[in-house]
């Protein structure tokens, strides 16, 4: 599997292009950029899911078009199916930020899922938003706006929650093993770093 990254848009959330041999997952694309639209036509003949960690704009704003243009399966967690049906409860309006619309497909949950030939692990961890979800493969996490680099997601936007961001945080640093994780925004880590320098780690919750 290959895993390629671009940051999009005005806040610089990273989009996530996976290939396989049979599979395309396309993660949180917030526009559809010259590098998506290259990507996607280069692997149109593969099987094609569009997945969103959270419900907010800037994770979700290109799945429509996406979706409109390739076809393929939208995928996100049913708590956060809103912020792709409209674009109020992506905080798109508040930000003057329209987008497309679209039904998912696919509510992912906690447990395993494999989407064409790629399987992933879902953790359900609330916090950023109250349908927030971060994807493990192979020895990668993709964890959206709950873990980046030396911090966390915000929790005052609206089903935010600071007593289930520390939850899940507690989830995530208690997986066994190290990871790679490919945050929502800025820099890759390792959860084994995080552990030992993220400020927002509270070991006793």
């Amino acid at each position: 599997m290959k895993i390629s990254t671009e940051e999009q848009g005005r806040l610089g959330a990273n989009c996530y292009m996976l290939s396989s041999d049979k599979t395309t997952v396309c993660i949180d694309p917030s526009e559809l950029s010259k590098n998506l639209l290259s990507f996607l036509e280069g692997n149109s003949g593969k099987e094609l899911f569009i997945v969103a960690t959270h419900r907010h704009y800037d994770h979700v704003a290109a799945i429509a078009e996406i979706k409109e243009r390739f076809g393929g399966k939208i995928a996100v967690s049913r708590a956060d199916a809103c912020g792709i049906e409209n674009d109020t409860d992506s905080l798109g309006t508040y930000f003057g930020m329209r987008h497309k619309t679209a039904s998912p497909d696919i509510f992912l949950s906690e447990g395993e899922i494999v989407l064409g030939d790629i399987s992933f692990r879902v953790l359900e961890t609330p916090g950023h938003t109250e349908g927030s979800i971060c994807l493990i493969t192979e020895n990668v996490i993709f964890s959206g706006d709950t873990l980046f680099c030396m911090s966390i997601g915000r929790t005052d936007f609206p089903s935010g929650s600071m007593a289930d961001m520390q939850r899940s945080l507690k989830k995530l640093f208690s997986l066994p093993g190290d990871y790679t994780v490919y945050p929502g925004h800025g820099e890759s880590t390792t959860l084994y770093f995080e552990k030992q320098n993220n400020p927002y780690y509270f070991r006793e919750f």
